[in-house]
């Protein structure tokens, strides 16, 4: 049974490195500065307030613009604080879109029956955005099931990579698609190979970079002997990793460390904003 040393650069290229798992980091980092900017921001509230409301009066201590527009208009916060007989004080933020009070005005406050803690100005929403900001968080959610698409393939091959035979195949098909890369057409690309009961099939590969695919009448493929069509073509892996019966080549640290980058920085500044 084949099982080949896979150093840990070559496997870090594999699951970080090439333009497509680097696209997916790309498009899902991008999509979480809005997902914080925006859909972090929404106001849910109207979740807890499909019961009973109290209402009660309050007095704002502290108001003032944010940074954040709506519709070319101001977003405002005002820290009010309102006191229960029995409960105490609460202090607590409502905004509004919009200059609506100032410092020591009396305003209504209203919270779910049982619940002052999810208080609000009446009329006003608890947090900057308004609830139509929650689905901009779609983006994101497409982002990181991209991004998770990608690792998990990603992972197979490296799997294949240790425990995969190698054969050859041929190219069956090139069809473009609607898709560009840098401006660059990515293509369809069907290879037809043997395994090694003599039975035929079939793995596509869709690219913008065919040269290193189409520069040979053959080219070198790698399947799970157990379940062939589990397949990947080696010239379509991140630094095209040369590979024997016994080892993997190591693509060097420098290389896996540059397919690092993107992710770290997108992984950092999620966990910076939580």
């Amino acid at each position: 049974m084949i099982n080949r040393t896979l150093p840990i650069a070559t496997r870090l290229k594999i699951l970080f490195g090439g333009a497509t798992n680097q696209g997916a980091w790309l498009f899902f980092g991008f999509s979480c500065i809005f997902f914080w900017i925006f859909a972090a921001t929404a106001d849910l509230s109207f979740i807890y307030y499909q019961g009973e409301v109290k209402k009660t009066q309050g007095q704002i201590f502290e108001s003032y613009e944010t940074n954040l527009e709506v519709n070319e208009r101001s977003v405002y916060a005002y820290h009010y604080r309102f006191f229960l007989e029995g409960q105490g004080e609460f202090e607590d933020v409502s905004y509004s879109s919009g200059r609506r009070y100032g410092s020591g005005d009396n305003v209504t406050i209203e919270y779910p029956a049982g619940s002052p803690d999810k208080s609000r100005i009446a009329g006003l929403r608890r947090s900057e955005m308004g609830p139509w900001a929650a689905l901009i968080g779609v983006f994101a959610f497409v982002g990181l099931l991209w991004l998770l698409l990608k690792l998990k393939a990603s992972i197979k091959v490296t799997s294949l990579l240790k425990r995969g035979v190698i054969g050859e195949a041929v190219l069956a098909s090139k069809e473009r698609t609607n898709t560009e890369i840098n401006d660059q057409t990515v293509y369809k690309l069907t290879f037809r190979f043997t395994d090694e009961k003599g039975d035929e099939h079939e793995t596509v590969v869709k690219t913008h970079q065919t040269r290193a695919l189409t520069d040979n009448k053959k080219e070198p493929v790698i399947y799970n002997p157990d379940k062939p069509d589990d397949a990947a073509m080696l010239d379509a892996l991140p630094s095209q990793p040369q590979m024997d019966d016994q080892e993997v080549e190591d693509v060097g640290m420098k290389s896996a460390i540059a397919s690092l980058i993107i992710p770290a920085i997108v992984i950092w500044g999620n966990l910076y904003m939580i």
